[in-house]
């Protein structure tokens, strides 16, 4: 499951621009903004993890062993990490949802090249760049729920975004598996990324254009200073550190998972073994209610509560 707060926007807290109010529960932009923002959701997770499950035939068919087949997972990952704040700098400048949209065209087209790539290494640097493109997603979609939606409702907002993360996660990786049973995983992982093209194009068709946002260019010495104190923060980095190791062990998990079921003593077929990836189901169904919680009772005792659920399973 992804991180379900991303990092906020590079630039420095902004007063509300004047102009237009926010969106409300009930109104039409609202609903357009939270059903844009869930295909987003679907379309980058989709695509960001769409070779986990298919790594054990990947293995098979290039020759490549269980470590190394990872990384098209970890590379992915470390480019959604390396962007992140640049896509936010980039976000304050030409708006969050302009920003949103080259992500997810970039990240759909180096999906694509990444599918027919003639060999492993160059899938691997194909992956890194795709990661590199999802990062406008993840860093920005929340920024642009806080920038047209009333504070009140920014928590729930966010939490139908995540839910639409963790689908698109599940999504990703169960059509992939059968499509893959059936013909081959670049088959598999082509049909992931059918499904992130027709969410890019239902997020452009849906997603109404901002109205609040006002450019606040970004300096590279602000984002160096900005980017500092932040880490000069012990709760900021204690929360860095939890999402960096909650993520990392979540990860290597399902990495790993479907070498051990695919082999003897369970020899079950790739399609039986991507059913454990049903447990995303949990967080979908979870995220929208933890964002009303947190509304309620406040952040912090929702992550820790979160937190020991996770290490209680």
């Amino acid at each position: 499951m992804p991180p379900t707060t991303p990092p906020p926007s590079a630039g420095p807290p902004a007063v509300p621009p004047p102009g237009p109010a926010p969106a409300a529960p009930g109104e039409p932009a609202y609903r357009r903004l939270l059903i844009g923002l869930f295909l987003a959701g679907v379309a980058t997770f989709a695509q960001l993890y769409s070779p986990q499950g298919l790594l054990p035939l990947v293995s098979d068919d290039l020759g490549v062993p269980a470590d190394r087949a990872a990384l098209l997972v970890s590379a992915s990952t470390l480019g959604l990490a390396l962007s992140v704040v640049p896509w936010s700098v980039a976000g304050d400048r030409w708006g969050r949802r302009r920003a949103m949209v080259v992500s997810m065209v970039s990240a759909s087209a180096c999906a694509l090249a990444g599918v027919l790539a003639p060999t492993f290494e160059a899938m691997l640097g194909l992956r890194l760049l795709e990661g590199m493109a999802h990062g406008g997603v993840a860093g920005l979609a929340v920024a642009l729920l806080a920038e047209e939606v009333a504070p009140h409702a920014v928590a729930a907002a966010a939490g139908t975004y995540i839910a639409g993360t963790t689908l698109g996660g599940l999504s990703g990786r169960l059509l992939a598996l059968p499509v893959a049973e059936a013909s081959s995983w670049r088959g598999g992982m082509l049909a992931v990324t059918v499904v992130g093209v027709l969410c890019t194009v239902g997020f452009l068709a849906i997603t109404p254009r901002a109205r609040r946002f006002t450019p606040s260019p970004t300096s590279p010495a602000t984002l160096v200073r900005i980017v500092r104190g932040h880490l000069r923060s012990p709760e900021l980095v204690a929360v860095y550190l939890q999402g960096a190791l909650l993520m990392g062990g979540f990860v290597a998990l399902y990495n790993f998972v479907g070498y051990r079921l695919l082999d003897p003593p369970f020899s079950w077929t790739p399609t039986a073994a991507g059913l454990v990836f049903l447990a995303y189901l949990a967080g979908t169904w979870s995220s929208p209610r933890a964002g009303r919680l947190a509304a309620r009772v406040g952040r912090l005792p929702v992550l820790v509560g979160a937190t020991a659920a996770m290490a209680a399973g």
